[in-house]
């Protein structure tokens, strides 16, 4: 069975909709394919490396660094209720966000973009 070409069909569709900086992750994982990978949070992707990647590994996942663009609130609850009345918090203080991870119910995380950027 063939893989979801994952990292080939969103990696440039994120950069296009503002995401500047993505990274390469294992498929299945949560290990980036290359040491030193931090070091590319701060800064644009490079487009030629994207190209490489896409044709090389085409069924990697993607991370979005936080840090510059990005912020994620994460809510590691197991508790429900809980992890409800904190995305409400964070919806209160910070605004709403379409833009939710759910991991392991009920977990999840909130993702949002600095204003000014």
């Amino acid at each position: 069975m063939a893989k979801f070409p994952f990292f080939a069909r969103l990696a440039e569709k994120m950069i296009d909709n503002g995401y500047d900086s993505v990274v390469p992750v294992l498929p299945g994982q949560k290990n980036p394919r290359y040491n030193g990978w931090t070091a590319g949070c701060y800064k644009p992707t490079n487009l030629r490396f994207l190209e490489n990647h896409v044709r090389q590994f085409p069924s990697d996942s993607i991370a979005l660094p936080c840090g510059r663009l990005t912020i994620g609130i994460d809510i590691d609850s197991d508790d429900a209720a809980m992890s409800h009345a904190l995305q409400t918090l964070a919806f209160e203080e910070l605004g709403e966000t379409p833009l939710i991870r759910i991991g392991r119910w009920p977990h999840r995380m909130l993702v949002y973009r600095p204003s000014g950027v």
